[in-house]
C-alpha cells in the first residue's frame, strides 16, 4: 500500500508540470489598414502633372488554427489566411505625348492627354493576383521580455499597375512601367512603387512574453510606415502624405 500511495503522489506532483500544461493557444488576428496620397509633376522632356490616393485600405489577416506558445521554447508562428477586404486607388492628371516627327526624331506633340485610372488594391504573390490566399506568422527571435515574430503575406499593389490582364481600353500612363514609349512619365504609384504597404508588413512584431503567458484578450500595435521622401530625381514638384499601422489580437482559445 506504501508503493501505490508513493505512485499516485509521484503522478499528481508530475501532472502540473507537463507540456500540456505550460502551453498557452491563441487565436490571433491582424489588420493592416490606411492611406497614401501623391502629387506628381514629371520632369522629362514633356510636361506631366499627376495625383494618386490610396484610400481605405485593409488587409485582414486570421490564423487559421489556434498559435501555442510555449515559455519554455518562447516563439509564436504559424498559418495565416489574408484577405483584402477593402481598398482602392485612383490617379488623375494629364500629359504631354511624345509622337514621331517627320524628321524622323520623336518630340512632344502640345496637345494634352487626360488621365483617369481607378481600380481595386490587390495581393500580389508573384504567381497569381487576387484579394486573398495564404499568409504566415513567421519567428523574427526574442528579447528578454519579448517574443518577435513578423507577418509573411503577398505585396500589395494597385491593381494593373504593374501587372498584365489590365482591360482593353486602360491607358498606358496608368503602368508604373508603360510599353508605350510615347508616356514620357509614368505615376509614382505609392503601393507598387514606393513599398510603403510593404515595408509595414514586414515590420517585427514585439510581444510580451508576460501577456502570452497569461489568459487575457491583449491588442499589440505595430509602429507606422509613413510616407518616405519622392524620388531625387525625375519629378519636381513631389509631395507625398499618408501611412499604414498594424494592429494584431489575441485571444485564448
Amino acid at each position: 500500500m506504501k508503493r501505490i500511495a508513493a505512485v499516485v503522489l509521484l503522478l499528481g506532483c508530475a501532472l502540473p508540470a507537463s507540456a500540456g500544461a505550460r502551453v498557452h493557444r491563441w487565436r490571433v488576428s491582424a489588420d493592416v489598414t490606411g492611406h497614401y496620397a501623391n502629387d506628381v509633376t514629371g520632369m522629362g522632356r514633356c510636361a506631366a502633372h499627376w495625383q494618386e490616393a490610396v484610400t481605405g485600405l485593409r488587409m485582414r489577416l486570421t490564423a487559421t488554427q489556434p498559435l501555442a506558445y510555449d515559455p519554455q521554447v518562447p516563439s509564436l508562428a504559424g498559418k495565416l489566411r489574408f484577405a483584402v477586404t477593402a481598398g482602392r486607388w485612383s490617379v488623375t492628371g494629364s500629359y504631354v505625348p511624345l509622337a514621331g516627327q517627320p524628321d524622323g526624331t520623336i518630340d512632344c506633340t502640345g496637345a494634352t492627354t487626360p488621365v483617369q485610372c481607378a481600380a481595386k488594391v490587390v495581393a500580389d504573390d508573384g504567381r497569381r493576383i487576387s484579394s486573398h490566399g495564404s499568409a504566415r506568422l513567421l519567428v523574427a527571435g526574442t528579447t528578454r521580455f519579448s517574443v518577435l515574430s513578423r507577418l509573411s503575406a503577398p505585396r500589395l499593389t494597385e491593381q494593373y499597375a504593374d501587372t498584365a490582364g489590365a482591360p482593353a481600353a486602360w491607358p498606358a500612363a496608368c503602368h508604373v512601367s508603360p510599353d508605350d514609349e510615347t508616356v514620357p512619365v509614368a505615376p509614382l504609384f505609392g503601393l507598387a512603387s514606393t513599398g510603403i504597404a510593404d515595408r509595414q508588413l514586414a515590420k517585427r512584431i514585439a510581444i510580451p512574453r508576460s501577456k502570452l503567458a497569461g489568459r487575457h484578450r491583449f491588442t499589440v500595435r505595430v509602429a507606422a510606415s509613413h510616407a518616405a521622401a519622392c524620388p531625387l530625381q525625375g519629378f519636381d514638384p513631389c509631395t507625398e502624405s499618408g501611412g499604414f499601422g498594424t494592429r494584431l489580437t489575441f485571444t485564448p482559445a
